[in-house]
């Protein structure tokens, strides 16, 4: 397949990954499994397909910035690379969107904790004369 529409069809799946994750207010299990681990996998494996397709044919490597240089003159090997970074930065997302969603309610809680007393009991709040 040609690696600009495979470009294309990667980064629509990955911005509905982002678009659930705008969700998760509202559907939080659903946006946890569509943009921790449905898009994320399928992500991988159309990295891994491209490395497996692409790389044999490849010039460059990894020990020095000019073959790393040489390495991403490839399309097919720029496209594996940013499907990598697509993959890998939707996953981190939703990790920080659970981590946020587990903080607020860990706020939350202390907060109704600290005026516990006050809602629990109603004469304290009373004015008195």
């Amino acid at each position: 397949m040609n690696p600009d529409v495979l470009f294309q069809i990667c980064n629509t799946v990955a911005m509905t990954g982002w678009v659930a994750l705008l969700a998760s207010p509202l559907l939080p299990k659903l946006s946890d499994r569509v943009a921790s681990i449905v898009i994320p996998v399928l992500l991988s494996v159309a990295y891994t397909g491209s490395v497996l397709a692409f790389w044999s044919g490849a010039e460059g490597g990894f020990s020095t910035l000019a073959d790393v240089m040489k390495l991403f003159t490839k399309p097919e090997i720029v496209l594996a690379g940013w499907v990598h970074y697509l993959a890998f930065d939707l996953f981190v997302g939703a990790w920080e969107v659970r981590a946020a969603r587990r903080l607020a309610s860990l706020s939350a809680l202390a907060g109704l904790a600290a005026a516990g007393h006050a809602r629990a009991d109603p004469d304290h709040l009373a004015v008195r004369g």
